[in-house]
């Protein structure tokens, strides 16, 4: 029950830098839909970051996609505590941060950790599962409070930004969700992928 998060050794997926790409676009701080953008097209482009599902008891899946709308501008935002899947869900603007989170994330055996580079910013340690908190209700709220607030300082621009990614892969709210496979379509339920 505590050892729940066991990535072994992992090596990021490369990503288009031209041609069309399918992207999770945030409609709201929940609702997403799917979206066709040119990489080459500076507009379409814009506020688009990576988005990683990997598979985080040991099978070695992972898929990156990429999202739009989320806002952040700096650093790396990764969590173990999403709905109705085993994936841990990483959104960042560089590999490098990326990277720190997933390892803190499997040092920690879970929750929610934001970094910048090789340092942590903020987090939420949560070793039961990799969804529940052993600290006080006291102490963990001022986590989440600390933790959004990071997020927010470096962008991101919805009123919780942890569930927003914690809600990346369930299917209770439409439209396009993702997991370590490729993306899901919940209308028709098809896998669908990156390049167009």
């Amino acid at each position: 029950m505590f050892h729940t998060v066991t990535i072994p050794d992992f090596t990021f997926p490369s990503l288009p830098d031209k041609g069309k790409v399918r992207v999770i676009e945030l409609v709201t701080g929940l609702v997403t839909r799917e979206r066709i953008i040119d990489l080459e097209d500076p507009e379409e482009s814009k506020d688009v970051i990576m988005l990683l599902a990997l598979d985080r008891v040991g099978r070695q899946g992972s898929f990156m996609g990429l999202l739009k709308g989320f806002g952040l501008q700096r650093g790396a935002y990764g969590t173990t505590m999403s709905w109705d899947t085993i994936d841990m869900f990483i959104v960042g603007c560089d590999i490098r941060s990326m990277e720190t989170v997933i390892k803190r994330l499997g040092e920690t055996g879970g929750g929610g950790v934001y970094a910048i580079g090789d340092e942590v910013v903020s987090e939420i340690v949560a070793p039961l599962c990799g969804f529940y908190s052993l600290k006080p209700m006291e102490i963990l709220s001022d986590e989440i409070r600390k933790l959004e607030d990071s997020l927010k300082k470096n962008g991101v621009r919805w009123e919780k930004p942890t569930l927003t990614v914690d809600t990346l892969g369930t299917p209770a709210i439409p439209h396009l969700k993702m997991t370590h496979h490729g993306y899901v379509n919940l209308k028709d339920r098809k896998i669908l992928f990156l390049e167009v």
